[in-house]
C-alpha cells in the first residue's frame, strides 16, 4: 500500500506545485513526480511547466499551417520570404505572429502562400486592406533563426540570406506583393536597402541595365520600361527548375 499523504505535504504541493512542477517537490519530499502529479491533479492544480509543455506541443502539431517551412531553403521558400520582405512583418511581444497587410485590390494573391506553407488561416477584410496573420510560435522562430525579421520589423535589416541561384523566386514573390507588371513596364517596390540589393541582383543574374529609381522615403521603385529588358527579367524569373 503507498504512503499516505500527510496534510503539510498536500498543503505544500497545493502552494508550490503550479510555479515549480513536480520535480523539486518529489525531491524534497522524497516521492516520485508521478504522485506528486497525481496529487496535484486531484486538487484541479497544473504547473506552469505543464502548460507550456502542452502549448509547445499544440504549436507543433498545428493542423492550420506547415510549422517547419522556413526550415529548409527551397524555391517556395524563397518565393515565400519575397511575399513576406515585401508586406510581411512577425510581432514577439506577447504571442508570435507573423502578419502580412495588402491593399483591397490586391486580396486574389494570398493563396500563392498560403498554399506552399499550408496555411488555413482565413484573410481578414478591413475597408481598405487584407491581412493574413498566422500565429505559432515555431513557424516565426524558425523564420526569425534563418532569415532575420522583414524589413517591416527591423528598420536596419540584413540583405535577405538567400542562395543566388534563388534570387529570382525571391524576386517573384516581392513582385506579386508589391510590384507591377504590364505591357508597358516591370517594378518593384520596398524597403530601401532591400530594393537596393534586387536590383543589383536582377542587374546581374537577369543581364539588364540599371533601371529607373526613385526614393519614397524608406521606400523605393525600381522599374524597366524597355521591352526587350523586361522580356528578359520575366524569362529569368520564370526559369523552371
Amino acid at each position: 500500500m503507498g504512503r499516505r499523504w500527510t496534510p503539510q505535504e498536500s498543503a505544500l504541493v497545493s502552494k508550490r506545485y503550479a510555479a515549480e512542477g513536480p520535480l523539486p517537490l518529489a525531491a524534497e519530499l522524497g516521492r516520485s513526480p508521478d504522485s506528486v502529479s497525481s496529487l496535484a491533479r486531484r486538487y484541479g492544480i497544473a504547473s506552469a511547466g505543464g502548460r507550456k509543455l502542452q502549448a509547445a506541443n499544440r504549436v507543433i502539431k498545428s493542423r492550420t499551417v506547415n510549422v517547419g517551412f522556413f526550415d529548409t531553403m527551397s524555391a517556395e521558400v524563397a518565393f515565400v520570404l519575397g511575399f513576406v520582405w515585401a508586406c510581411g512583418s512577425v510581432k514577439t511581444k506577447h504571442r508570435k505572429v507573423l502578419r502580412m497587410v495588402l491593399p483591397q485590390e490586391r486580396r486574389e494573391v494570398f493563396p500563392a502562400i498560403q498554399h506552399p506553407m499550408g496555411s488555413r488561416h482565413l484573410v481578414q477584410t478591413y475597408e481598405h486592406t487584407r491581412v493574413l496573420e498566422i500565429c505559432n510560435s515555431r513557424l516565426v522562430q524558425s523564420l526569425l533563426d534563418r532569415h532575420g525579421p522583414p524589413p517591416a520589423s527591423n528598420p536596419t535589416p540584413d540583405q535577405p540570406r538567400i542562395p543566388p541561384e534563388l534570387v529570382r523566386k525571391f524576386a517573384a514573390g516581392h513582385l506579386l506583393a508589391t510590384g507591377h507588371r504590364s505591357a508597358t513596364f516591370i517594378c518593384w517596390l520596398g524597403h530601401n536597402a532591400v530594393i537596393e540589393w534586387l536590383s543589383e541582383k536582377i542587374q546581374t543574374q537577369a543581364r539588364v541595365p540599371p533601371p529607373q529609381a526613385k526614393p519614397f522615403g524608406s521606400r523605393s521603385r525600381i522599374s524597366w520600361t524597355k521591352e526587350v529588358e523586361m522580356s528578359a527579367i520575366e524569362g529569368w524569373m520564370e526559369r523552371p527548375g
